[in-house]
């Protein structure tokens, strides 16, 4: 589970991934979740 910040001029956005690891060795993105908050004026 990776959870992601980042940060604009007007907005927070914070997106939490799930990811595997495949029998390739290769890591797969299984569910991304985004939420966006507006900030305060």
């Amino acid at each position: 589970m990776v959870k992601l910040r980042l940060e604009s001029s007007e907005n927070f956005f914070v997106s939490y991934n799930s990811l595997v690891l495949d029998i390739d060795n290769a890591w797969k993105l299984i569910n991304n979740l985004a939420v966006i908050e507006a900030k305060q004026k």
